[in-house]
């Protein structure tokens, strides 16, 4: 491959449509093009929150053509990027499965830029980036060797379809590049009258005051009892809990509770005859069902079949469904909305009754497809899913008061307790609402994002971002943002 020269020197820099990143490299290389200006930038480059100081930096952000370039290996560490070269195989640049939470080094003692001269030259060795090849000579932006240091272009390509990363520019802020960033703040579990009490890892709480100012402080292990004690008493309504007393029957093809029947397993047993005569090889073990019920009051029971077909695929994988119904003065109506085992239940002053069940705190092997649902069983004895109301896959329950409920309603597959690895691009809409007692939503807040919510005694609804370590408070406009390194102990 053709190795060009290219001339940089120090001018006035231009508009920014991009990055180039830096990694030190050495390779041959011979002066055969005619020099092309490279510049410094006359506008700020902030790196996750730093701003480089390019007249005293060995390793300045440069611009070539109106793009904005870093020294990879300067930044490897504080972007979460590995980095390796050698003749043989040339450069590799890959991300780096979780990011290192480092703080990007942005401050040097002598001037060094001011009046060095650079050379930059096209490199000649292969190029590798998440394990695609790049043709480099075919570039708009190619990588370059400036003094033996490897500088890549950090397009729209790189930066948001290869990395991931957000990009931002303004004539006052200049260009501002966030990249993957450690989560460390997870969620608000409580509160006192200045601050709030957040989750944090590695198994750590943070004191957080409400109006978003100053830094988080560590709580000991006194506070943080307490803090859960408080998170544990300000849980809305009462755990979904079986009375042993109570059990359904199946007679025949049917389930009963006393003289009620709820539900005929004819189509359950009806599809597991035509494989088990399909697929002789397994032994037709039968069904098994389970129930689960609970008195709401007098007149109300809260009844959950659970049945569980192809016996022959051992635990936890055996093929389960689970129907809800609510069984009233002697008459049962399925829940539609409710498709897993509710986890509690909310009684309100009219006799109505929200019945929940809750999204998974970790996303794992075998929760993938464990929603946050949500039903009303109002005063009347009428049904209201709220999901299909709302039309969105997941509700989160976050606060009760004796006239309605405050809820985030979403429908992303994001909600895994350790969040890191969300990508910064992803576009989440969450909507925060109210609910009164019939079921009418009032919608407060659309969210841009992916976060925990949580309403303090206030009623202020704050969220704790799931992407990147920001909390906001939707009520007042408030927001506030802590990078990785920051955070750490």
């Amino acid at each position: 491959m053709k190795n060009h020269r290219i001339r940089l020197r120090h001018t006035a820099g231009g508009l920014v449509a991009g990055i180039l990143l830096g990694l030190a490299a050495a390779a041959p290389a011979h002066a055969e093009e005619p020099a092309v200006p490279l510049q410094l930038p006359s506008f700020p480059v902030q790196v996750n929150g730093l701003k480089i100081d390019n007249e005293r930096s060995p390793y300045p952000a440069l611009t070539y053509n109106n793009m904005v370039y870093l020294p990879v290996k300067h930044f490897a560490e504080t972007l979460g990027l590995e980095v390796a070269w050698d003749a043989a195989r040339g450069l590799k640049i890959n991300l780096r499965e979780r990011p290192s939470g480092k703080r990007p080094a942005a401050e040097w003692k002598d001037k060094s830029s001011v009046n060095r001269r650079y050379e930059a030259v096209l490199p000649g060795f292969p190029i590798q980036v998440n394990g695609k090849s790049v043709n480099n000579a075919g570039e708009p932006y190619p990588l370059l060797l400036v003094d033996n240091v490897s500088y890549l272009p950090m397009t729209w390509r790189f930066t948001h379809n290869e990395f991931s990363w957000r990009t931002d520019w303004d004539a006052q802020e200049g260009f501002r590049l966030i990249t993957e960033q450690q989560k460390v703040l997870h969620r608000i579990i409580a509160e006192d009258a200045e601050a709030l009490y957040v989750e944090a890892e590695p198994d750590r709480m943070l004191k957080v005051n409400k109006d978003l100012k100053g830094d988080p402080s560590p709580a000991d292990d006194k506070l943080k009892a307490r803090a859960n004690q408080l998170a544990e008493q300000r849980k809305p309504g009462v755990p979904f809990a079986g009375d042993p007393k109570q059990a359904s029957v199946r007679l025949a093809d049917s389930v009963y509770y006393g003289n009620t029947e709820l539900m005929s397993l004819k189509p359950v047993l009806e599809k597991a005859s035509a494989f088990y005569e399909s697929q002789t090889e397994y032994e037709n073990k039968g069904l098994d069902v389970q129930s689960k019920i609970m008195k709401l009051d007098d007149r109300t029971v809260l009844a959950v079949i659970s049945v569980s077909s192809f016996l022959h695929i051992p635990a936890p994988y055996t093929p389960y469904t689970h129907e809800t119904f609510i069984i009233r003065d002697g008459k049962a109506s399925s829940v539609p909305d409710l498709t897993q085992v509710p986890t509690r239940v909310v009684r309100n002053p009219d006799g109505s009754f929200w019945i929940a069940s809750e999204a998974a705190d970790r996303m794992t092997s075998r929760t993938p497809n464990v929603y946050g649902q949500l039903a009303l069983l109002d005063s009347s004895g009428q049904l209201h899913g709220m999901n299909t109301k709302l039309g969105e896959k997941d509700i989160d329950l976050l606060a009760t008061t004796a006239e309605g409920l405050t809820i985030k309603a979403y429908s992303d597959r994001f909600k895994a307790y350790h969040d890191s690895f969300i990508p910064l691009n992803a576009k989440e809409r969450e909507t925060y609402y109210y609910l009164d007692l019939r079921g009418k939503e009032t919608r407060l807040y659309l969210y841009e994002g992916s976060g925990r919510g949580y309403v303090d005694g206030k009623g202020h609804i704050y969220v704790v971002d799931r992407q990147v370590n920001r909390i906001s408070d939707l009520t007042s406009g408030q927001s506030r943002m802590w990078w990785d390194y920051e955070l750490k102990p």
